[in-house]
């Protein structure tokens, strides 16, 4: 059976994705962000400020390793699907690392939208989500990391 691995920046649809999967074909889904933030809890020394958007970035190859030997070794032994999402995978890396038939690897970005057109839709989905994060960060704060995301989106997408 296929294993899906979904990257790419946050409030890309990754979860919805994985959410309808299961809601599909009631498989698993491991959402890999949980597992980052539980390393980054248990060793806040070693990792940035969470509200600088490039230190989040810089993450991503701290936990590449972590997160592909979690991908290929999360429940292989058992012929069910399987889906991963997080915003630490690489698509660089998930395309050399995971390149078999039984891996379908999706990338989420948002390269041809304006940051005042995100925050809308941002704003739109918190009114329905109040737990949703970027509820709690400012038009201001919150724009900046758009533009950054949709700056590593563009990158991503070349």
């Amino acid at each position: 059976m296929a294993t899906v691995v979904i990257g790419g920046v946050p409030r890309g649809g990754k979860s919805l994705l994985a959410h309808a999967v299961y809601n599909s074909i009631k498989c698993s889904v491991v959402h890999l962000d949980m597992v980052c933030g539980c390393v980054r809890k248990a060793y806040p020394s070693s990792f940035p400020n969470r509200d600088n958007p490039d230190e989040i970035y810089g993450l991503i190859d701290d936990f590449q390793d972590m997160l592909i030997r979690i991908i290929k070794n999360i429940g292989h032994e058992f012929n069910d699907i399987r889906v991963f999402e997080s915003t630490f995978l690489n698509p660089k890396e998930v395309s050399e690392r995971l390149n078999k038939p039984h891996y379908i690897c999706i990338y989420f970005g948002y390269p041809n939208v304006e940051p005042e057109e995100k925050l809308s839709q941002l704003r739109t989905y918190g009114k329905s989500y109040p737990q949703c994060w970027t509820n709690k960060v400012s038009d201001t704060k919150l724009i900046e990391h758009l533009s950054h995301f949709i700056e590593v989106s563009k990158t991503q997408k070349k």
